[in-house]
């Protein structure tokens, strides 16, 4: 579900770069917010582990504003609170993907793809 409405999120930027360029300036607002939005959604967000902070209404103003020192302290204090209950599972995942690192490692060096 998220990836569809991702797809459809990213197609109407697509879409939208033609009217955008069409009929306005390419250092508008609109079209910096078009540009941002649509960086954000076409990266690929891929980790052993995720920690996201708790979900919170903010405004798109606010997206694309610089953030005060006092607001990214309060998203590192954020950051280390979803953390520390995940301390174990982050280490035994990195365990995990350590030893898996080393067997390709080793496969590679046999001159065998691992698989």
């Amino acid at each position: 579900m998220v990836n569809m409405i991702k797809g459809s999120a990213c197609n109407f930027l697509k879409v939208s770069e033609t009217l955008i360029g069409k009929y306005m300036s390419p250092s508008s607002n609109v079209a910096l917010v078009k540009k941002l939005m649509h960086d954000i959604l076409s990266q690929d967000y891929v980790g052993d582990v995720s920690i996201v902070p708790e979900r919170r209404m903010m405004s798109s103003l606010k997206l694309v504003s610089p953030n005060t020192f006092e607001e990214i302290a309060e998203l590192m204090r954020e950051g280390e609170r979803q953390t520390w209950p995940r301390m174990e599972m982050i280490r035994i995942s990195s365990q995990i993907s350590r030893t898996l690192d080393g067997i390709l490692g080793r496969a590679g060096e046999d001159g065998h793809s691992g698989y």
